[in-house]
């Protein structure tokens, strides 16, 4: 496969991953979120491991984004207001930069508006509008016409660039004809992209979508911009950003389009104040830091094995260890536990038992009926195994055995550790994506809650509350969590943070007490 251009919009994965194999980059750099949400999936498939992956989010919203960013190295945002949603969503701020709208505006020449407008046969003293709308021309660009023609007093020139609309074409076409006198329109259809940048520069004013890259150029050119609402969704939210920050106008209808636009003409004063805002929103565009990132040659920290827990697998190491320090932490004899299918078609969920498999470990062994087994025929139908085998299992006990059914439970689920502070930094170096969650109460509340417990005298109460941590949680990326008011709503907020969390796999440790009574838990 000569190019990437030549794969369907879905980037099937192992394509990308034999093109990229086959031409052994140092760096790859996304424009496009598909692309980027595959390159992470083959960085958590344990591919890719020495190459850098990058992505240039070419528009102004979040979405479920920063999802994406948490598997790649390295992704570059258009303005801080990004960057700062990025950051709230969790995401490490050394994975994201903000490098604006890396756009490339054609040099400011004094023979550029006559030369372009001549070429076309318009004239270059006219106030001339510029319609454009994507490859595709979304929009009724007839019903933007006739309003500009309607409510633009004088000459107007309009240059409407129609993509592959062949029909929005024919139509504007046979509107020329109706169209008043002073008004002339020239139709276009697919045109270079060096022929609409200096239309663009020519223009008085420009008419478009709310995409992330048409409006970006506009702004670098300093051309006053009408945004039409024609496309739902994350283009609202480019648009509500572009109107915030005083670099566009947004028409409600696309009938309205034309009032706003004689009105923008008309004002001198409101076309410098756009065109000021403009020039600082294109000032904060920076190049150089995408650059930088693709000429590093550090590599990124190789990630765990493909196999990693997965059936006759890497084993997950130092784990009978780390069972004996619990249960030296947490003394128990008698345990109860409880997941759920892992499986993905509805008949298996089925036959694993959907409501979820229910084990009770008895010192080191766990006892569960093994749902795969066939009655009266198969010995395992109450298994016996290990605790470590039954959560970290790679290899099945027997051959009736399902991994991630009957054994290797932990596989691929979001883990939840209650451990101390002193080991925080440590355990944030090995695990990455650690969320420390911190659970705070007031000591008044704390003094309240142990003296109604009963359990130690005023003396031993303030001499705890003196030992408490004091806002450990400044300073470090994580959670907070208020343990002031009923346990239930700090406990609800954990578990919806876990919930959250479990949409990527990162390890969740807590530190400290029961949240009771807790004075400040920190979970990663």
């Amino acid at each position: 496969m000569p190019s990437l251009a030549w794969l369907s919009n879905d980037y099937p994965q192992d394509k990308v991953r034999s093109f990229l194999e086959a031409q052994a980059p140092d760096t790859v750099l996304a424009t496009h979120y598909g692309s980027a949400q595959v390159l992470g999936t083959l960085r958590e498939r344990g591919l890719l491991a020495q190459v850098n992956i990058g992505w240039l989010h070419t528009d102004f919203f979040e979405g479920y984004f920063p999802r994406i960013s948490k598997r790649i190295d390295r992704t570059f945002l258009a303005h801080t207001d990004l960057e700062s949603r990025w950051l709230a969503a969790g995401v490490p701020p050394d994975k994201v930069t903000t490098s604006g709208m890396p756009v490339r505006a054609p040099a400011a020449d004094g023979a550029t508006r006559e030369t372009a407008l001549t070429a076309l046969g318009l004239a270059p003293d006219a106030p001339t509008v510029l319609i454009t709308s994507g490859k595709e021309g979304v929009g009724d660009y007839a019903l933007v016409v006739e309003s500009l023609a309607r409510h633009h007093p004088g000459p107007l020139q309009i240059i409407a660039v129609c993509g592959a609309n062949a029909r929005q074409q024919a139509l504007l076409t046979a509107l020329q004809k109706r169209l008043p006198e002073p008004v002339a329109l020239k139709v276009c259809g697919l045109v270079p992209h060096a022929d609409l940048l200096a239309w663009m520069r020519a223009a008085d004013l420009l008419i478009t979508k709310a995409g992330g890259m048409t409006p970006a150029e506009a702004f670098a050119v300093g051309t006053p911009t009408i945004l039409l609402d024609v496309v739902s969704g994350h283009e609202r939210e480019n648009a509500a950003l572009f109107v915030r920050l005083g670099v566009a106008d947004l028409a409600d209808t696309l009938a309205q389009a034309g009032e706003l636009a004689a009105a923008v003409l008309a004002s001198p004063q409101r076309q410098t104040a756009m065109r000021r805002a403009q020039l600082a929103f294109h000032d904060r565009a920076g190049l150089g830091r995408i650059a930088r990132f693709a000429l590093d040659p550090a590599l990124p920290a190789p990630g765990l094995p493909v196999d990693f827990g997965a059936e006759h697998g890497s084993a997950v190491a130092d784990i009978d260890a780390a069972l004996a320090r619990l249960q030296a932490e947490v003394p128990c004899d008698i345990e109860l536990l409880l997941s759920y299918s892992t499986a993905k078609t509805p008949q298996r969920v089925v036959l694993e038992n959907p409501f979820g498999h229910i084990a009770i470990r008895v010192d080191d062994t766990v006892y569960s009926a093994n749902y795969v087994a066939v009655p009266g025929q198969d010995p395992n139908l109450l298994q016996h195994v290990t605790l470590a085998d039954y959560l970290y299992g790679v290899q099945p006990p027997s051959p009736s055995q399902v991994h991630t059914n009957t054994y290797g439970m932990a596989k691929g689920i979001t883990v939840v550790v209650n451990g101390s502070r002193e080991y925080l930094e440590t355990a944030a170096q090995r695990y990455p994506e650690l969320v420390p969650v911190w659970v705070e109460v007031s000591p008044e509340v704390l003094r309240a809650r142990l003296q109604a417990r009963g359990r130690e005298g005023a003396e031993e109460i303030e001499k705890r509350l003196a030992r408490a941590p004091k806002n450990q949680f400044l300073g470090r990326r994580g959670e907070l969590i208020r343990n002031d008011g009923e346990l239930h709503v700090a406990g609800d907020t954990l578990v919806n943070l876990i919930r959250h969390c479990s949409d990527s796999p990162p390890v969740l440790q807590c530190d400290q007490q029961k949240m009771g009574d807790s004075e400040a838990v920190s979970c990663a």
